[in-house]
């Protein structure tokens, strides 16, 4: 048998277990460097209700639920927020907890070419996760020249790389400070950084293949 995993993180986490008796491969999952781009269209303010005279902050997760505390973290960073900034939440919102009042919830995007354009016109992406094995939406919105703030985490920190900002988990007043000196910078000063991490990491081609030469090892050997 031969384990593969999805971040350096993982890997050494794999390699105290039982599993560290085999072979363990670290291959990254993959962006489509196709799909998701820089792409600007401010119509997204009006259709998802987004005040386009704000700065936009946006943060993506499958659900946003009392069973993480990632939507805690989202209504603690969004009440310490300077006023001329906003915080969209993007997924299906499962708790009857109220939003803060510079708050959007968008329940649900219809397409990779929408999702981009909502990451194009955020100045930063903020990850509330403490349990990513990779991260992809960090990923994502690094290739549409966003950069991330992420927690110290899990492989979060690994997937941002030094294109944006680690801060200790559940501290929103760091990703405060960090969101602050991205607006004083510019998103453009982090955008092609953002965009170059992933095209060299995290690209389809570069990973598929390494889940190839595996399989032609494997091969090989009993053959």
């Amino acid at each position: 048998m031969h384990v593969i995993v999805c971040s350096n993180w993982l890997k050494n986490e794999v390699e105290k277990s039982y599993l560290s008796k085999w072979p363990i491969h670290m291959i990254y999952n993959w962006i489509d460097t196709d799909k998701f781009k820089e792409l600007h269209d401010e119509t997204v303010f009006e259709r998802y209700g987004i005040d386009k005279y704000k700065k936009m902050l946006v943060s993506v997760s499958a659900f946003w639920d009392d069973n993480t505390t990632r939507f805690n973290d989202a209504i603690r960073l969004a009440e310490v927020l300077p006023d001329d900034f906003q915080l969209v939440v993007i997924g299906k919102k499962i708790t009857k907890k109220p939003l803060s009042n510079n708050m959007v919830h968008i329940d649900y995007v219809n397409g990779v070419t929408e999702l981009s354009k909502l990451y194009s016109e955020a100045i930063a992406f903020v990850g509330f996760s403490v349990e990513d094995t990779f991260g992809k939406v960090f990923a994502e919105s690094m290739l549409c020249g966003t950069p991330a703030v992420v927690f110290n985490s899990t492989a979060c920190p690994e997937v941002v790389g030094e294109t944006g900002y680690v801060v200790s988990p559940h501290d929103v007043n760091a990703m405060v400070d960090c969101i602050k000196e991205i607006s004083l910078n510019g998103r453009e000063y982090y955008s092609q950084r953002c965009k170059d991490l992933v095209i060299s990491k995290y690209g389809y081609e570069q990973n598929v293949d390494k889940y190839i030469d595996i399989y032609e090892s494997i091969v090989k050997v009993e053959s």
